[in-house]
């Protein structure tokens, strides 16, 4: 089929940014989006995911180039400077730059209650398309993962054909089917859209060529140092914050069945001691909200809810 990417730079790519955590599915689903690209729709392009460890919700980047068939690629390794950038996390994206290398027509995308024009001033973005919706209302209703609502807004950007999109997800997840595409199709009923004109208020980011230039210990990506406080095992005080708070408990309502502490991939995020749910450490917990969908529902409620909720609406 003819398709025509929403954005080419004077090298012939179209550059996406995903901004995650370990275990969001990011990198699973920028591979299915470029495996769709690639063999779908005659697209050709480099792929590039920096991720690590899932239990201690290491920061995750994932890059994705593509072009039209035959182009030439001179150039690997991360997307710096990205046309369409994608947020998980929206502090996250923010502690590490993502947002200060956008040309003023790119496309940024938000799993955030925020609306776009908040979002505007919070990345103090010179102008382009903010696209905001609530991936975390979408998956404690469904039970998914934030990486299905977060796939619709990057299809709905590149203009893939959606059912094209389903394919794959019921494919690639079979047991999941219903519940993956019911939090895929829940993310078109909320999202919002606006685009921004270029405003002088706002600092626009500097022009720079995403091609090759002449790269060396100071300035290779990810190499010389690393900003070891965002990638380190041992807790810091930077990462907590950036994710945000931890789950609700009441430990009036846990029947301590210890369903939280077996499906937690978080070593030292659940304390349980004493055969006893004590609550849970916010120090290592990575907000990823598997033991609040494992929480049984008992006649007082559930003893483990997301934030947002009060004891009385988790009844």
């Amino acid at each position: 089929m003819k398709y025509n990417l929403p954005y080419q730079d004077k090298y012939g790519f179209c550059n996406i940014l995903m901004s995650a955590i370990g275990g969001d599915g990011a990198n699973t689903v920028g591979k299915m989006v470029f495996e769709l690209g690639v063999h779908q729709f005659n697209l050709d392009g480099g792929y590039d995911a920096k991720y690590g460890s899932e239990k201690t919700g290491t920061p995750t980047s994932v890059s994705i180039r593509l072009c039209p068939d035959c182009t030439n690629i001179r150039f690997s390794g991360p997307t710096l400077f990205p046309q369409i950038l994608i947020g998980f996390h929206p502090r996250v994206l923010i502690k590490q730059n993502f947002h200060k290398n956008l040309p003023e027509d790119a496309t940024v995308a938000l799993n955030t209650t925020m609306t776009p024009a908040e979002v505007r001033e919070e990345l103090q973005l010179y102008g382009g398309r903010v696209i905001t919706l609530d991936a975390k209302k979408i998956v404690e209703e469904t039970g998914s993962r934030l990486n299905m609502p977060m796939l619709w807004v990057l299809v709905k950007v590149l203009d893939f054909p959606f059912d094209e999109v389903e394919a794959a997800v019921a494919k690639k997840w079979p047991a999941f089917k219903e519940t993956n595409l019911s939090a895929f199709h829940q993310a078109e009923e909320i999202f919002q859209d606006e685009y921004f004109e270029p405003d002088e208020k706002f600092k626009q980011a500097p022009e720079k060529a995403s091609g090759p230039s002449q790269i060396g210990y100071e300035n290779m990506p990810y190499g010389a140092s690393l900003p070891a406080k965002y990638f380190l095992s041992d807790p810091h005080p930077e990462r907590t914050e950036a994710l945000g708070s931890t789950p609700q408990f009441d430990p009036d309502i846990c029947i301590h069945c210890a369903n939280c502490d077996l499906i937690c991939p978080d070593p030292g995020a659940i304390v349980f001691d004493e055969q006893k749910m004590q609550g849970i450490n916010s120090t290592y917990c990575k907000r990823c909200m598997r033991c609040v969908t494992v929480c049984p529902q008992t006649k007082k409620g559930k003893a483990l809810t997301m934030p947002s909720k009060t004891k009385e609406e988790a009844k």
